[in-house]
């Protein structure tokens, strides 16, 4: 999945309220964000990404991790370890 196709589902589940509810569908789409994020730093690891694209990447994922509710989402599939390593920590301190 490229992240062009995500850009607007991602940002508009971004902008809800603190308290809503997130849809199966959406979480859906997050979890592909996830996985694709989670991609991107394997492939960062194994040299194939610059690291000013690595670099941009991490500041987009703080964006959208900057959101609770994506936040709390994010972090509880993590404690699932199936990221290729991948944490939260890894992007800047905004986040």
């Amino acid at each position: 999945m490229r992240f062009d196709t995500l850009n607007d589902v991602l940002n508009r589940i971004r902008n809800l309220p603190a308290n809503a509810l997130i849809e199966p569908k959406d979480k859906q789409r997050l979890y592909d964000y996830f996985n694709l994020c989670a991609e991107e730093y394997l492939y960062f690891r194994a040299g194939y990404i610059d690291a000013e694209v690595w670099t941009s990447w991490l500041c987009g994922m703080a964006h959208f991790a900057s959101s609770d509710a994506v936040r709390s989402i994010w972090d509880q599939e993590l404690q699932l370890g199936s990221y290729y390593g991948f944490t939260l920590s890894l992007m800047p301190a905004e986040a």
